[in-house]
């Protein structure tokens, strides 16, 4: 501890004016005696000890302003005559005009004490000591070290001590003594309400004698905003009057921003909760009950959560009756590191039942002693629902799969197979273990393994996601066997291919009958180019003869002859040209039936008036009107030879068939555009048809009389032909009024 003595044996005292020069040296006492009394004019630090000369300038820097007594921090000084000493210098202004009286005072200080200034280099080594004041000595450097604020005030409200925590600038505390709080916020040109606020609650002490705390946020000079508990405590002497009043403040700063922060976390995790579809919830460590819980925990389980909190076992008995054992798990954790995710089923008062999955966790403390149990529980129902059906479609696939009576089977991407089903065992002739032990390319023809990596290829390439194709089985037995194959990929959910899937159909049968029907097809076609030139040479030697009689008919006709003979010889033309015709139509039969339709563009008005020129050579052919109409805005898009062959064959029936009856016979062909279909109308007037004739006439060999003049394939070869050509030909007929063909053909374009 440490002691001050102020008698005149203990103290040197100097008047100094304000440029620091000695106006009357030093009286009498110890210290002169050591340090030297001074002369008028001599500067004060060459009398003063070294180690005062950095301070000796602030000092009476501040001396001016403050008008009050200054005093320097205690510093060891060393006397010419070898001794040391402990010493303080004191300045005040003097009585004496703009003189400063200064004096050094001695200060008795434990070594102990001196030592804890170690640290500091020897310009700064010193220990801060007030002015001789109304403080008991051994509590002030206590409140120095003290790590709060605290300032000492007189009845006044004069500070009598400020320690270095409430002021941190060592000349301005000794400028302030003395002063009150209203010099400090001028002096710092803060805001006055400051120091009102302060003085009202110094006044309300005196007032009451009782402490008065406030708290107080303000800026400091380095813009950091702080916030400052004060405790405002009066001393009392022997008669009840306050002799002073100790300030004691608290910086809770760093206690208040952490406040705010729990604040606001607590407000964050508080709109999580309230937000979030998960019920959170927080148990005593006993699990006895509910310290929190969710509002979401309603709407998930049906009921309030004040009936949780009031009635912890709420949540249990909700709990489907066949999944309460599954959650015995909940009770075996100990560790900060375990955790429990349990799924099961609740029913809600509403009797809905709902899928739960229930997280639970520890939580210590730093001294790992448990504090919590955490949980958290969702509503997975349509989660589960999702999965169940999963399953159940799974479990459908695989009956399907394995009772399907087609052969199928599944490969990894290596070719293996991974399931198989009963009939593609009894299909190849292996038993399904038989087939889980091989490789796709086992069972497959040897020739056909470049098929096999080419499929593979098209399937992973993207190019398609299925592929059917012709392949080629080896059964057990050796025999090879044709099969329709269908190949696709199966994905995972992210897309990536994992397995083939492949259906497999057994055609051996059918392949053998398809190669039967191409081998018959191969000799019908040879059959059928045989006929092809047995009909042309037909008809090339049957017409050859057919020519040569008609020319020898009309020889004869132009010799005189006699009527008899003449009519014989029309008879016998009649005939020639009748086998003729007939050896035309067969001839119009088998091209239809053997040839390609060729479509070209057709003037359809300009072949039908070929037709009626052709066929004018016909009996009274040229005493029958003939009308075309046929308004179409282009060509008619058509096999020409064949739609002629149509036309030829019904205009002629129209001559051979006319009504010589009738005063005006015509012969009317109409073409129109319907419907996209082209419709060519043949119209007379002539016999007309019966109508049980009808529905007989495109008959093959069909006559309607023994006096019709055809061999009856004239209009067979018109329906055969029609058809050829896309299209349906139909008859509207009345008995002695005339008759409609009607042909629809496709309109092309």
């Amino acid at each position: 501890m440490y002691n001050q003595s102020v008698n005149s044996q203990a103290a040197s005292c100097w008047l100094v004016d304000a440029h620091l020069r000695i106006h009357t040296p030093a009286g009498p006492g110890a210290l002169p005696k050591d340090f030297g009394k001074g002369r008028p004019g001599q500067s004060f630090s060459e009398v003063i000890p070294p180690a005062f000369h950095g301070e000796v300038a602030a000092i009476f820097a501040r001396i001016r302003e403050s008008h009050g007594e200054l005093s320097t921090k205690v510093r060891r000084a060393d006397a010419p005559g070898g001794t040391s000493r402990f010493v303080q210098l004191v300045v005040l202004p003097a009585a004496e005009g703009p003189l400063y009286r200064c004096s050094l005072r001695e200060v008795e200080l434990d070594e102990d004490i001196w030592n804890e200034t170690r640290h500091q280099s020897p310009a700064d080594q010193a220990i801060a000591v007030p002015a001789p004041g109304n403080l008991p000595n051994p509590f002030e450097l206590i409140f120095d070290r003290a790590p709060i604020q605290i300032a000492v005030f007189d009845p006044q409200y004069r500070f009598l001590y400020i320690n270095p925590q409430t002021v941190k600038d060592e000349a301005l505390r000794q400028w302030l003594i003395g002063k009150d709080d209203f010099d400090y916020c001028r002096y710092r040109n803060r805001d006055m309400s400051l120091a009102v606020k302060r003085r009202e609650k110094l006044e309300a002490v005196t007032r009451t004698g009782e402490p008065q705390g406030w708290e107080e946020t303000h800026t400091t000079h380095e813009q950091k905003t702080v916030i400052i508990s004060w405790t405002l405590t009066p001393v009392f002497d022997e008669a009840r009057n306050i002799r002073m009043i100790i300030v004691t403040g608290s910086d809770l700063t760093q206690i208040r921003r952490a406040q705010q922060q729990v604040r606001e976390e607590q407000e964050k995790f508080m709109l999580l909760a309230r937000h979030v579809k998960e019920v959170f919830y927080i148990r005593d460590p006993a699990m006895t009950k509910f310290i929190y819980v969710s509002p979401s925990f309603e709407q998930v389980w049906g009921y309030s959560c004040q009936q949780l909190l009031d009635d912890p076992k709420t949540w249990y008995r909700a709990v489907h009756p066949e999944d309460k054992p599954r959650l015995k798990e909940l009770d075996v954790l100990s560790a900060p590191e375990q955790q429990v995710n349990t799924e099961f089923r609740i029913i809600r008062p509403d009797d809905a039942e709902r899928w739960i999955q229930a997280r639970l966790f520890l939580a210590f403390d730093h001294q790992s002693n448990l504090s919590y149990v955490v949980g958290l529980s969702e509503d997975i129902t349509e989660r589960k629902t999702a999965e169940l059906a999963l399953q159940n479609q799974a479990r459908q696939f695989r009956e399907i799969f394995e009772n399907a009576p087609i052969p199928m089977a599944i490969a990894d991407m290596a070719g293996k197979l991974a399931l198989v089903n009963e009939a593609m065992g009894s299909t190849l002739g292996y038993t399904r273990e038989e087939l889980l032990a091989c490789n796709i390319n086992v069972l497959s023809v040897t020739e056909d393994m470049q098929e096999n990596l080419l499929l593979r290829q098209q399937l992973l390439g993207g190019q398609t996601d299925s592929i059917q194709l012709n392949k080629r089985f080896v059964h057990k037995n050796g025999q090879i066997l044709h099969t329709l194959l269908k190949a696709s990929l199966m994905r995972n959910s992210p897309g990536q291919p994992t397995h083939f899937l492949g259906q497999v159909v057994d055609i051996t049968d059918r392949k053998k009958a398809e190669d039967a029907l191409t081998s018959q097809n191969l000799e019908l076609a040879k059959i059928n180019a045989e006929l092809d030139r047995f009909v042309y040479s037909t008809s090339h030697d049957l017409r050859a003869p057919l020519t040569s009689l008609l020319g020898i008919v009309y020889l004869m006709e132009q010799e005189p002859v006699s009527e008899s003979t003449r009519e014989y010889l029309n008879m016998m033309r009649t005939s020639i040209n009748r086998m003729d015709a007939f050896i035309g139509e067969i001839t119009d039969y088998a091209r239809n039936a053997r040839t390609e339709v060729a479509i070209e563009p057709l003037d359809i008005e300009q072949l039908i008036r070929e037709c009626f020129q052709d066929l004018h050579y016909l009996p009274r052919a040229g005493t029958i009107r003939k009308d075309i109409h046929a308004p179409l805005p282009g060509p008619v898009y058509s096999d020409g030879r064949r739609l002629k062959i149509v036309l030829n064959n019904l205009i002629s029936n129209a001559i051979l068939y006319h009504n010589s009856y009738v005063e005006s016979p015509f012969i009317r062909a109409e073409v129109t555009s319907e419907d996209s279909l082209c419709v060519v109308r043949i119209t007379d007037n002539g016999k007309g048809i019966s109508p049980e004739h009808q529905g007989r006439i495109f008959d093959m060999f069909y006559r309607a009389s023994d006096d019709t003049k055809g061999s009856g394939l004239g209009l067979y070869i018109v329906k055969e032909t029609v058809e050829k050509l896309g299209g349906a030909i139909e008859v509207s007929s009345v008995v002695g009024v005339g008759s409609t063909f009607t042909i629809q053909l496709p309109l092309r374009r």
